[in-house]
């Protein structure tokens, strides 16, 4: 099993185009970005490698456990030819090649899609971070879904943990929901729901959610309707997965009550 720490997908040039974490603090992205590329130019100059695969962290030992095995972090490193990713993780000690070589593997395969969608856009000279729209949603539905977990009914964290970790908060179009949101669009507890969202924008919103045949994170929402109107949204997702429209997942490192 690999216990993931934090997830980063960078440019060959060294931006930083997609971070996940999953622990209670987000780190410094730019300072992870350095670091990195400090490491990789060390691989191949110093150490006359082609790229660094792996990096260990070692753990906090307690004093009084001498001789105790230290569970330390791993940094894994895969490599594209024009994006490489690196994943943070605590691997299982019974299983860490196995679970090394599954981890690349995932890696290498979620590269060449981003690779594949973003061709033009990681040829630009000019860095654009706006030009990789659809690249979390990319990630989470491909590589990120064994990190979620189905949000039942009224079992949401609140607005204010989800404004913290806007990432953590995901909604998918179901097949049932793409026939009868038509329908719930003109349904009165919706139309009441909406003040400052007109009923439109929410159309190109399912749409384009429609025809990405994927999932959109809490933070796409935000980006998409400004701050102002983040509550409104966060209440028209949780309406419309009640009723069968969405179905909402919710990443590990949010608690939800139950």
């Amino acid at each position: 099993m690999v216990r993931l720490k934090a997830v980063y997908f960078i440019t060959d040039e060294g931006f930083n185009i997609y971070n996940q974490s999953f622990e209670s603090t987000d780190q410094d992205q730019d300072m992870v970005s350095s670091l990195i590329l400090a490491l990789q130019t060390f691989g191949k100059e110093v150490m006359s490698e082609n790229v660094l695969q792996t990096v260990g962290f070692r753990g906090i030992q307690d004093e009084n456990d001498e001789g105790k095995d230290i569970e330390g972090t791993r940094m894994i490193l895969e490599q594209g030819d024009k994006v490489f990713a690196v994943c943070f993780g605590v691997l299982d000690k019974d299983n860490e090649e196995r679970d090394e070589y599954k981890l690349r593997g995932q890696l290498r395969e979620i590269i060449k899609e981003v690779e594949k969608k973003y061709t033009e856009e990681l040829k630009d000279p000019i860095f654009r971070k706006n030009a990789f729209t659809g690249l979390e949603t990319l990630i989470n539905t491909r590589f990120f879904r064994d990190k979620m977990s189905r949000i039942y009914r009224q079992r949401y964290a609140s607005l204010n943990e989800y404004l913290k970790y806007p990432r953590s908060l995901l909604f998918e179009l179901t097949a049932r929901g793409i026939k009868t949101y038509s329908f719930y669009r003109d349904y009165p507890e919706v139309k009441q729901k909406m003040k400052i969202i007109a009923v439109e924008e929410f159309d190109e919103l399912v749409e384009d959610i429609e025809d990405r045949g994927s999932m959109i994170s809490f933070q796409d929402c935000i980006e998409r309707f400004g701050m102002n109107r983040s509550g409104e949204i966060f209440e028209l997702l949780k309406l419309l997965t009640r009723k069968g429209v969405f179905e909402a997942y919710n990443f590990e490192r949010v608690s939800v009550a139950a």
